[in-house]
């Protein structure tokens, strides 16, 4: 019996498929196969089920879908027999299923050996492993069930790892000398998914391993325009290192098979070539930074570059940069990790992309990865131990539904063994990008790993937004704070001077005082609002009509407050400058309380700020 994730919900007994009836039993065996032989709660099931509304009769419902879904897993089963497969268990059901007999799982143990066969210079086996793993796929993963809220995030992550796979498979082909017939799907691939810069880099290899260096050149410089039009990012290594072999003609004809974690590294032909560097696998790529990212931090720069140098001597520590959203933390972060990696130390990133609840430890699952990759690790200890965990296997729960107790330290214990052996030699940078948005196990992990990290060579960077109004996340920063070696920088706006320069950089016109002043005043000095104002045609201090990415981020912050929330901000705009709470409390008919608690997620999103005693403001003219 095989079960399906990777296309619609199914299940296939000796090659057939099964009846399953209707879309809830579909998106019942979905949620079961979320957690293969696990504890799943009924109550965990029935609002997943009904995405937090369910009807009154929704566990007698579920109980019904349960023994639906028995009969097909089960048909020969009598009723006196007790269940093998879907398994009722106190306040809930769990479902056994042997690991190869799950599509997404054999997926990701095939992409994995493919990585590592790559990696250890044979493109040919690793072009064919790809191949095998991407033959499981039959559409869209979890196809009909996919907008479930509980689901939403096994989604993202099928579809992320499906294409990380078609990158691979194209890289290994690329590393295998079958560049020529790959061209028009590496063009495909590229034009489908133009910012990942690894395959744009194959693609620029093998456009010039064919003749065509022109065209080669004409792709780069389509991904800088894309990536600076949409982001205001500059081409990542990857392709600079590409752009700069094929502007010397120093691209070999036949690439040779020298590969780093799964991604080929870009060699120049001739004889004893200078060995590349490592690139990082893709969930360790550093962003790129904003064009012009470290106008005016130079103080905050020169503290990160001191304390990398004091951890990787000996005595690891942890650093918070807390800032709004687009103040720079990133580009600190990067600017950082380019001076890391310029010394000769790894350097790894984490990210939680703010777009819902990440999957339990979602952040770590990328670190671990790449720390698994590197030779430090080593073949047995903490790497061998976390296997399945960077494989994205996680600890079961217990009977109660959250984690194993014992599964969850054993997990932690392992993961703070893999950073200090990857930190023994050269000390080692770990950046945990948007901590904010991290899910509850992350943040656990990261204080388990802080009481540790002194004897250790590694400097922890973690990113994230302001997090006043943000228990678990004020609970994390309390807990690194009672160590020794925890320090924080707080970002604010660029002062006058460094807007100037930001904007003589710009245009390379030094704007008048009072130019430079509006612009202050109308950002914040917040350097992506800068920017992205400098970037539209319109007077970028006038008050004209924004340009659609200042527009979109905000509104991407309005989007997720509460309505209590979203009419004070109404009322706010309405009076369009700083307004005493209790004129709001008036016109809004309701108590200072109530005004407090509705203000209280508008704070935490960094939409607004006290403008004096019992005043408050929108952080920015813009929002």
């Amino acid at each position: 019996m095989r079960f399906r994730v990777l296309g619609p919900p199914g299940i296939d007994r000796d090659g057939r498929g099964v009846p399953l009836g209707g879309p809830k039993q579909r998106a019942l065996l979905a949620l079961f196969l979320l957690r293969p032989n696990r504890f799943v709660a009924a109550d965990w099931l029935v609002e997943a089920l009904w995405d937090g509304r369910p009807p009154a009769s929704a566990h007698t419902t579920l109980r019904t879908y349960v023994a639906g879904l028995r009969r097909a897993v089960e048909p020969e089963r009598s009723h006196r027999e007790p269940a093998r497969v879907l398994r009722s268990r106190p306040r809930g059901y769990e479902l056994r299923v042997e690991d190869d007999a799950v599509d997404a799982i054999r997926f990701g143990r095939l992409v994995d050996r493919a990585a590592d066969t790559l990696a250890a210079g044979q493109p040919a086996a690793a072009e064919r492993t790809y191949a095998e793993a991407l033959a499981l796929w039959r559409g869209e993963p979890l196809a009909g069930v996919g907008e479930l809220n509980a689901v939403r995030p096994e989604v993202a992550r099928l579809t992320e790892l499906r294409l990380t796979a078609e990158e691979g498979r194209l890289t290994a082909a690329v590393a295998a000398g079958r560049h020529a017939p790959l061209l028009a799907e590496l063009r495909r691939f590229v034009s489908a998914n133009p910012l990942r810069e690894g395959a744009r880099a194959q693609l620029m290899l093998a456009l010039s391993r064919s003749g065509r260096q022109t065209e080669a050149l004409a792709a780069f410089d389509e991904g800088r325009r894309v990536l600076a039009a949409e982001y205001g990012l500059d081409p990542g290594e990857q392709m600079r290192a590409a752009h700069r072999l094929i502007l010397e003609q120093a691209v070999s004809a036949q690439p040779g098979p020298s590969a780093v974690a799964g991604r080929q590294v870009v060699r120049a032909a001739g004889p004893a070539p200078a060995p590349a560097e490592p690139e990082p696998g893709p969930a360790a790529e550093s962003p790129r930074r904003h064009a012009d990212p470290l106008v005016g931090r130079g103080a905050e720069l020169a503290l990160l570059r001191e304390t990398l140098d004091a951890a990787t001597r000996g005595g690891g520590r942890v650093l918070a940069v807390v800032g709004e959203a687009g103040i720079g933390k990133t580009s600190l972060a990067a600017a950082l990790g380019d001076r890391a990696a310029t010394g000769g130390v790894p350097v790894v990133w984490g990210r939680c992309p703010d777009v819902g609840q990440a999957p339990p430890f979602w952040l770590w699952n990328q670190v671990v990865r790449a720390l698994a990759a590197m030779p430090d690790a080593g073949p047995t200890g903490s790497a061998s131990r976390l296997g399945g965990f960077a494989a994205g296997s996680l600890p079961g729960p217990a009977e109660g539904g959250g984690l194993d107790p014992t599964a969850r330290f054993q997990v932690y214990e392992a993961a703070s063994g893999l950073v200090h052996a990857a930190a023994r030699r050269h000390g080692l940078l770990v950046v945990l990008d948007d901590l904010h948005a991290a899910d509850p196990d992350s943040l656990l992990l990261l204080r388990y790993l802080s009481a540790g990290l002194s004897t250790s060579r590694a400097l922890v960077v973690a990113t994230l937004r302001p997090y006043d109004h943000d228990p678990a996340l004020v609970a994390t920063v309390a807990e690194l704070a009672r160590g020794r070696d925890f320090g924080q920088v707080r970002l604010g706006g660029l002062d006058a001077s460094s807007v100037a320069t930001l904007v003589r950089r710009r245009t390379g016109v030094a704007p008048p005082e009072p130019v430079v002043a509006r612009l202050v005043t109308r950002t914040g000095g917040n350097p992506f609002f800068l920017t992205e104002l400098l970037r539209s045609r319109t007077d970028a201090a006038a008050d004209a009509e924004l340009p659609p990415s200042i527009r979109d981020t905000v509104r991407l912050r309005l989007v997720g407050l509460p309505e209590p929330a979203r009419r004070c901000l109404d009322l706010l705009s309405v009076a369009g400058h700083d307004l005493d709470l209790q004129v709001m409390v008036a016109a809004l008919d309701t108590t200072a309380p109530a005004v407090a608690e509705a203000l209280a997620p508008a704070y935490t999103a960094a939409l607004v700020t006290e403008a004096g005693p019992g005043t408050v403001t929108f952080r920015h003219p813009l929002i």
